[in-house]
């Protein structure tokens, strides 16, 4: 699979965006057997490829050693597997990726401190009722 063929198809691409330039220059990371005809940067992926190459063009500028990035989804939001697994597969699972639900950050959140307790109840009221 060779996902850097035809950018010209790509319209980020043609309007001037550098996600090609930087795909190239990051390739070995994507290395998983899944199927993609055109451009990359649509559909379900699009914004994970997107924010993948943002990642990648902060590490380039040398104030970070390594970057990854994360995508926070509602537990109950099942239309983003497809999306998330595809692009876990194109990246053989690398840690450069990772995601959570909204019930894996309210698990994660164990602390008295009063502030963080307004954040939580703030939290629960938007994601969970």
């Amino acid at each position: 699979m060779d996902i850097t063929k035809e950018p010209q198809k790509c319209h980020y691409h043609t309007i001037g965006y550098k996600y090609w330039d930087t795909l190239k220059k990051n390739l070995d990371r994507f290395q998983g057997a899944i199927e993609i005809k055109g451009c990359p940067f649509r559909y379900g992926l699009n914004q994970l490829w997107r924010n993948q190459m943002l990642a990648f063009a902060l590490q380039e500028t040398g104030i970070y050693n390594k970057v990854t990035f994360s995508v926070c989804h509602h537990a109950k939001n099942t239309m983003l597997d497809k999306s998330i697994n595809q692009y876990r597969a194109l990246t053989n699972e690398d840690a450069m990726f990772n995601s959570f639900t909204n019930y894996d950050v309210l698990n994660a959140v164990n602390t008295h401190d009063s502030e963080l307790q307004k954040w939580l109840q703030w939290y629960k009221e938007l994601y969970l009722f």
